[in-house]
């Protein structure tokens, strides 16, 4: 009979064995903001790389629709006081049109609370609705919790495309980069600081400014607006095979177009990706593998 101590290192092993033997396939959001949106890319037409070894592409689709929450990184209850906020809402409630494949809510933080819209539309009547409900208080209001959990938590199941953006300085409002980067939802930062623009980055999203003066006419605002928009639902949905028993974290890992995918999507400026920072390997492990180095065209 086996000794007790002995079967215990035994199935040890064995579980151990089985967890390395395993490969481990994991979906992330390739941003493509200057690629034509009809252009499908094949396995084939990108190159993934973990250190020196490279990683098989088994499937890439492109993001048909995708869902938007417009963080208003604000006081909800200066939403009709403040200026500037004022100009903001006002200009998002004149949209007359959003891309046909975005989904759109909005959302504001106050002081411990974060209040929601109804839920993610294209509808833009309904929109206004969203933001008017927003703007006076008559909205689903539940306690912020620490790395906007809350906010990822509205999206319910993940898809591919989920994004944030965040409107204002969101230093006061982190995210936790490594629950975005779980649940494969990306940040997009318009207006903020050095660590924002780090933080947008590395989910795989992006930043940029945003001008709400009374400069601008309404529709010329709204094509900027709508160009966010549309860059936030503009990618693929990339999958890979991670192989088994990696476990380094300096690993640098990298997302390029092969030659067939250059030669795909034409013009140099539709090459540029955006993807995220680190490559996890199994959401539920929470198992970091790799930390990136992006690309630059």
């Amino acid at each position: 009979m086996m000794k007790p101590i002995l079967f215990c290192l035994l199935m040890m092993a064995l579980t151990v064995t089985g967890a390395l033997g395993q490969a481990c396939q994991r979906t992330f959001t390739v941003g493509a903001p200057f690629a034509p949106a009809a252009v499908s890319l094949q396995p084939g037409d990108i190159d993934a790389t973990l250190g020196k070894q490279t990683l098989t592409v088994t499937k890439v689709e492109p993001i048909r629709s995708s869902r938007v929450l417009i963080l208003i990184a604000e006081d909800f209850s200066r939403l009709s006081k403040d200026k500037n906020l004022k100009q903001l809402t006002t200009r998002l409630a004149a949209i007359d049109a959003i891309p046909a494949n975005i989904r759109v809510a909005y959302a504001a933080t106050s002081s411990g609370e974060t209040a929601f819209s109804d839920g993610f539309t294209s509808d833009t009547q309904e929109l206004r609705s969203g933001l008017q409900k927003l703007i006076s208080g008559a909205t689903t209001r539940i306690p912020a919790r620490p790395g906007m959990d809350e906010v990822l938590n509205f999206f319910g199941q993940p898809q591919p495309g989920d994004s944030v953006v965040l409107i204002g300085e969101g230093g006061g409002y982190p995210a936790d980069v490594q629950h975005f980067l779980e649940e494969g939802t990306r940040l997009f930062i318009l207006g903020g600081n050095h660590w924002d623009m780090q933080q947008a980055e590395a989910t795989g999203g992006n930043y940029g400014g945003l001008d709400i003066s009374r400069k601008k006419k309404q529709a010329e605002w709204q094509v900027e607006w709508n160009f966010w928009l549309s860059t936030t639902g503009t990618g693929y949905a990339v999958t890979v095979a991670i192989p088994p028993g990696v476990r380094v974290e300096d690993f640098s890992w990298r997302v390029r177009l092969s030659q067939s995918g250059l030669s795909r999507l034409g013009p140099k400026k539709a090459h540029s990706f955006d993807y995220p920072d680190l490559l996890l390997c199994d959401s539920t492990a929470k198992t970091r593998i790799a930390t990136a180095v992006r690309p630059r065209y």
